[in-house]
């Protein structure tokens, strides 16, 4: 191409750009941006994306100029460095974004319209939010929100138990908060209790996806591509997180990144991904193990539903698409009704996720529970979290029994010893006749003082709660660790092995109704 013809086209390019009012700016990561006019709406693009590889190549149609790589690139470039020089430093969302007047929620359909939710209400926006935000692939569009409904109507569509329905709506108001750290929702119960209904029921009234719900993820970088390209996670039919995935939701429901090399650069380019999002897993077995991960969960098994409840997929959906418009104003009233009372919230004690406690007693009332309601049953499911971690553990029980067969009930020394101990405290009391296996026998029993350590410190905090304080020191020559169990500890009657019923107590209703569930 001829160089008066190239300048020629560049400069139609330019004219274009400024008739339309393209507006350019750059994300902390460095990345160019610009917000281009679509019809009656405006759309934030990645410069590089096919979207503006597309306008490009009409504007140079419509003004007869040739569409060629090399002239293409050079536009590209030019808009890439307009981004990064010229335009201000701004950040995008996916899905729900702020500033410091009010929370955006993208409704992700074809108008680009959002929801604008402040301490004075909500409303929907036809032009461009007060955010910036992105469309990642797979995202569906929300329902278009209408005022006049109730959050328990969502309950209709959700398999909970009674004493789980505050948790379950406080946490999915909680999603449209910006910013966490999120306690994460796992659902366990037996095939037919509506556990992947209940997924996609929660994730249908906040963050619809074509793949409305995906299996186990592969490995890290796939969890954190997911992340970054999503706002609620949901994994469906997991069978178990690995340790490596435990510290992964951990860190992604709390706020973390990741940094890698640039994909087809060498030249030590690297991309940060940020990520801080609600996340749902599910599954026949209760999923967490690790104590890190269980205290940031709300842990909930769900009731096998009766054959003569269930109802076709079809028609479960088909009532539900009828009435999620209202379903989602309800939800944003909440969301309302809580940023106008979270500044007044006033915790009696600070537990762990205390953001989200803080959040559930600030909207209770609007979700239709009398005061008090959801403290009381997040002490529930924090009494649950700690049985469960307690029965995760290899080692919890050994150390309560082996401290109460000691007079004074206290222990002082190394790990090594406390691990030498241990064994021989286990050996001498193996009941070969009961058909239990030793503790010495779990696949997961540290076979190293390091390891056994390691296994203290994560459930130092759950053996806390049952009267075991756990102290650390060291001296010039060694460290130490050190046991003393209360005279009133809490008795712990059955071992993890044992056929007896788990300590833990749950409640149900049986005349709850049940109409609208799917298996």
């Amino acid at each position: 191409m001829k160089q008066e013809v190239r300048m020629a086209a560049m400069d139609a390019v330019r004219a274009r750009a400024q008739e339309q009012g393209l507006f350019f700016f750059h994300d902390h990561f460095q990345e160019p941006w610009l917000t281009v006019p679509v019809g009656n709406h405006r759309e934030s693009w990645l410069i590089k994306s096919r979207e503006l590889f597309l306008w490009i190549a009409k504007t140079l149609r419509d003004n007869n100029f040739p569409y060629t790589k090399p002239l293409v690139k050079a536009i590209v470039d030019e808009f890439e460095m307009v981004s990064l020089v010229d335009g201000p430093m701004l950040d995008v969302f996916v899905r729900v974004g702020a500033n410091e007047e009010a929370i955006y929620l993208d409704l992700a359909d074809a108008e680009w319209r959002c929801v604008e939710i402040t301490k004075a209400g909500w409303r929907i926006l036809k032009g461009e939010a007060g955010v910036k935000f992105r469309r990642s692939p797979g995202m569906a569009a929300l329902p278009l929100p209408v005022p006049g409904g109730s959050c328990k109507e969502i309950l209709r569509f959700l398999n909970v138990r009674p004493e789980h329905e505050i948790l379950f709506l406080s946490w999915l108001t909680f999603c449209f908060r910006p910013q966490g750290p999120y306690p994460i929702l796992s659902m366990s119960g037996p095939q037919g209790a509506g556990k992947s209904t209940s997924a996609k029921t929660l994730r249908g009234l906040m963050d619809p996806n074509i793949a409305r719900l995906v299996g186990a993820p592969r490995d890290k970088r796939s969890l954190i591509m997911a992340a970054s390209n999503s706002r609620l996670l949901c994994f469906d039919n997991m069978s178990q997180i690995t340790a490596e995935m435990s510290d992964l939701f951990c860190t992604i429901a709390v706020g973390g990144a990741h940094t890698e090399r640039k994909y087809y650069l060498n030249d030590g380019t690297m991309v940060t991904f940020v990520f801080q999002n609600p996340i749902c897993v599910n599954g026949i077995s209760e999923l967490p193990e690790r104590p890190d991960l269980l205290d940031r969960c709300l842990v909930a098994n769900l009731l096998g539903i009766a054959d003569q409840d269930r109802r076709t997929e079809e028609a479960f959906w088909r009532e539900f698409n009828a009435v999620s418009p209202r379903l989602l104003g309800a939800v944003l009233d909440a969301v309302v009704e809580g940023m106008e009372r979270l500044d007044s919230v006033v915790l009696p004690e600070v537990p762990r996720m205390a953001d989200f406690c803080r959040w559930g007693v600030a909207v209770e009332s609007k979700l239709g529970y009398p005061p008090g309601s959801f403290l009381a049953a997040y002490r529930r499911n924090l009494a649950d979290v700690n049985a469960a971690a307690l029965e995760n553990s290899p080692v919890a029980w050994s150390f309560h029994h082996f401290l109460r067969s000691i007079p004074e009930r206290y222990f002082k020394g190394t790990a090594q010893q406390l691990l030498r101990d241990l064994n021989e405290y286990l050996a001498l009391h193996d009941d070969r006749g009961s058909g239990k296996p030793l503790p010495l026998q779990h696949p997961k029993w540290p076979k190293s003082a390091s390891a056994l350590s390691g296994e203290i410190a994560r459930v130092q905090p759950n053996l806390g709660k049952l009267g075991i304080a756990v102290s650390r020191g060291r001296t010039k020559a060694r460290r130490w660790v050190e046991l003393r169990a209360a005279t009133d500890a809490v008795p712990m009657t059955a071992a993890p092995n044992d056929d007896a019923q788990s300590t833990r107590t749950v409640t149900h209703n049986p005349k709850k109704k049940q109409s609208g569930r799917k298996g």
